[in-house]
């Protein structure tokens, strides 16, 4: 479980490693029938919580038939979506919505 101290938001990431070279990789691991855009800002997110951020996020699906398709997801306006999120749920709790 991550938790982001400033910005106040937790999330439970799937796997956190390092390649051979050295690199960080941020994994989360699907089993949907395809990988959704906004699994770029989740991986943002979850990578928001940790003291270095991850040279590479990646989402593997996992597919019935036993095999698995890879998508990568390091750009920074995932980051910056997610944010735009997370302030627009914040200003709805703020104004008293139910969320």
């Amino acid at each position: 479980m991550v938790f982001h101290p400033t910005l106040w938001y937790a999330g439970t990431l799937d796997r956190i490693g390092r390649f051979p070279d050295g690199n960080t990789v941020l994994l989360d691991i699907k089993t949907s029938a395809k990988i959704e855009d906004i699994t770029g800002m989740q991986l943002a997110a979850y990578a928001g919580c940790l003291t270095t951020i991850p040279k590479m996020k990646l989402c593997v699906q996992l597919t019935r038939d036993g095999r698995y398709n890879v998508k990568e997801f390091s750009e920074y306006h995932w980051w910056r979506r997610f944010r735009a999120c997370l302030d627009f749920w914040n200003l709805k709790k703020e104004m008293g919505y139910e969320i």
